[in-house]
């Protein structure tokens, strides 16, 4: 059923509200699907209708979706931004080579709703490794099967681009 709602929901380019945290059900996110499978990526959108950040998801991380709630019904049309990136097949390595090289910090939500913040230093298709922000030595590891949810900082990745760089993902 959730495989089904985000696959409308990216074809339509609808926006939703996703819920992950089991604990507090008053906590959701809202975006648009960019790309949705076992995986999902998703432009996500600030109370104020605006670019929020752009956010990986397992899909097996998604417990509850909303559409066409009252709350989403009286947010104004929001206007997608261009993230110069389009997901492939492999949306995990996708998502992660597009944070690398956007050069923007992430939380990473895992295990028991746990946050860490930094920067993307590689990654694995087990596990990823960030350098911990506010801790220029203290690289993290985090298995894949324990993530919950990566977010970009809400600062546009294009702002930090530098003309020329390459982008991942199929074209």
């Amino acid at each position: 059923m959730i495989q089904k709602l985000l696959l409308e929901a990216e074809l339509k380019h609808e926006t939703i509200a996703f819920y992950t945290n089991r604990q507090n059900t008053e906590k959701f996110l809202v975006g648009q699907v960019m790309r949705s499978g076992e995986d999902i990526v998703l432009q996500l959108i600030s109370p104020d209708n605006e670019f929020d950040g752009v956010c990986f998801c397992p899909q097996r991380s998604i417990f509850r979706i909303e559409v066409d709630t009252q709350y989403l019904k009286n947010m104004p049309q929001y206007h997608p931004r261009s993230v110069n990136t389009v997901f492939g097949e492999n949306i995990w390595d996708d998502y992660l080579r597009y944070v690398e090289s956007a050069r923007v910090n992430v939380d990473i939500r895992y295990a028991d709703d746990v946050k860490i913040s930094g920067a993307v230093v590689s990654h694995s298709e087990n596990d990823v490794i960030i350098m911990r922000e506010n801790a220029p030595h203290n690289q993290c590891t985090i298995r894949r099967d324990e993530i919950i949810l990566i977010a970009t900082d809400s600062k546009h990745p294009s702002e930090n681009r530098e003309e020329g760089e390459q982008t991942y993902g199929r074209t």
